[in-house]
């Protein structure tokens, strides 16, 4: 089991069960990789205004597994790890949920963005400008990039 794992996905859009996974990142509390995959969307050619946020073109994903065929191996992942983080977790467990990963059984730790914000005064804000405040410099909307910020954090 391991202390802890740190996801994140990059996705077609905004909406679980709508838009598609694209990518998913997770790391262990060493920085230690145990998923970082690409992935085929099976209802999407095309997402313009994600792929200009993420950087990630239909090209760059055609030859790869959809995310379906990674569920099995993630829920083990994230399943025995003794805390789960997300910066902005409510995103990612909502695209967990949509994807038959149920979030509630999971062992979630505080969702950095959540605490950054009641220590601030409630102002959320993204993980690039929390990373910076702590000096933490890097190329957001990777979700390799994303989770190890987050774990920095």
């Amino acid at each position: 089991m391991t202390e802890l794992a740190v996801l994140d996905f990059e996705t077609t859009g905004l909406v679980p069960g709508q838009d598609e996974v694209l990518q998913v990142a997770v790391v262990d509390e060493t920085g230690a990789v145990l998923m970082n995959e690409y992935c085929r969307p099976q209802r999407h050619t095309a997402w313009a205004d994600a792929q200009k946020v993420n950087g990630i073109a239909p090209q760059d994903v055609c030859g790869k597994s959809p995310f379906e065929a990674l569920v099995p191996r993630l829920q083990e992942i994230l399943s025995g790890a003794r805390r789960v983080v997300a910066y902005n977790d409510g995103f990612e467990k909502a695209f967990l949920d949509a994807y038959g990963i149920p979030s509630r059984g999971l062992r979630w730790g505080e969702d950095p963005m959540a605490a950054f914000a009641q220590q601030m005064g409630g102002q959320k804000r993204s993980l690039s400008a929390v990373a910076s405040f702590f000096g933490y410099e890097f190329e957001a909307h990777d979700a390799l990039a994303d989770v190890r910020a987050t774990l920095y954090l």
